[in-house]
């Protein structure tokens, strides 16, 4: 048997694949880079804005046009079909089986029912795992799910509350990243801040994953600024963690960081920031922001390339506002039109490119 895998999204999403691919590699099945060459395709979504959806469906559609020409099989699972399982079922009667995160625990036998191939090991856990040895880096998730309640965001709707993975189980997968020979340790999650297990947080884990391994670098994505604590700052200076900071700021204005539903506002950006710099001189420190979110005004868009331009991020990625059904921020009336977001968001990208160009002749 052979199978083809695309893999949309996050690194979550990335994690997930490779959960995917170690067990059908572990059990002999056979992966490959050419979709017609395979019997099965896989293809694992992002449900968490309009962009990603439409990049989903748009896959979806590709293989099917692949499955009408070669007679394949076709899987598609990640947080799309959780969020719309029901509609692609209805839409999309070509896929074979669709794998809502919650099903994932069921992973293999769903595969063994639907498609008669006999799976034996079956755990979809780090333990069967592919850890791609071309990369020098590897990601490990540390927690699923977020308890936070952002007006735009989704991700409380299709993964629930954060649950943690337990910290000794984080250790020995860490390790066994390390012997596979990977030099560099990514801790992923929708809110690693918000990791606690057991007595750890973030800060006692960072502590002892640097103990207990040798990686060249250990880093974390991402960060909820009002959780990047004096204490994760220190200990993140004391036990040689990379200082890259991958904090999601989402706006500036107070104005609109309330009617996002953030438990921040400037100030607090602008202390942490300072702090930052102050305990790292040499350090990295990337974000996103949203433009168009209901509500904002030009005072408020000024408000945003104005902080942009006075705390110049080394990394910067902008979003364009995406109206997500049972969000918060569904139901606001105040929507901005879409020629003005496209306007706000060009330019934020201009300033950023200025920005990066300056950065860049440092080095």
């Amino acid at each position: 048997m052979k199978i083809g895998i695309i893999s949309l999204g996050c690194a979550k999403n990335t994690y997930d694949t490779d959960i995917m691919l170690g067990l059908f590699i572990n059990n002999g099945i056979e992966i490959v880079s050419d979709l017609y060459e395979a019997d099965i395709i896989l293809v694992n979504t992002c449900g968490f804005i309009e962009d990603a959806k439409r990049e989903a469906i748009d896959n979806i559609l590709d293989v099917i046009s692949i499955k009408n020409e070669t007679s394949c099989k076709i899987i598609v699972t990640g947080c799309m079909v959780t969020r719309y399982l029901k509609e692609l079922k209805q839409e999309l009667s070509e896929v074979d089986l669709f794998i809502p995160l919650d099903d994932y625990s069921a992973f293999s036998n769903l595969f063994e029912v639907n498609f008669n191939f006999s799976i034996t090991n079956k755990n979809f856990d780090y333990n069967n795992r592919f850890i791609d040895t071309y990369k020098n880096y590897s990601y490990l998730k540390i927690a699923d799910g977020c308890n936070h309640t952002c007006a735009y965001c989704a991700i409380p709707l299709i993964k629930g509350k954060q649950v943690c993975k337990n910290y000794s189980d984080i250790l020995l997968e860490a390790k066994k990243i390390e012997e596979s020979g990977i030099n560099e340790l990514i801790l992923i999650a929708q809110d690693t801040t918000s990791y606690y297990n057991n007595g750890y947080n973030l800060s006692s884990l960072l502590k002892e994953l640097s103990l207990s391994t040798k990686f060249n670098y250990i880093r974390f994505l991402y960060g909820y600024p009002k959780e990047i604590t004096i204490e994760l700052l220190e200990t993140i200076k004391k036990y040689n963690i990379c200082s890259y900071f991958d904090i999601p700021i989402q706006h500036s204005s107070d104005n609109v960081l309330d009617l996002m539903k953030r438990n921040h506002n400037k100030q607090d950006l602008i202390e942490l920031i300072t702090n930052i710099r102050n305990y790292f001189p040499i350090s990295t420190l990337r974000t996103t922001v949203i433009v168009g979110f209901p509500g904002e005004t030009e005072s408020d868009f000024e408000d945003l390339v104005n902080f942009i331009s006075e705390y110049k991020f080394d990394k910067l990625g902008v979003f364009k506002y995406s109206s997500e059904e049972n969000t918060a921020s569904y139901d606001y009336t105040n929507k901005v039109d879409s020629f003005v977001i496209d306007e706000r968001f060009n330019k934020i990208v201009s300033v950023q490119a200025n920005i990066s160009r300056q950065l860049n002749k440092k080095w």
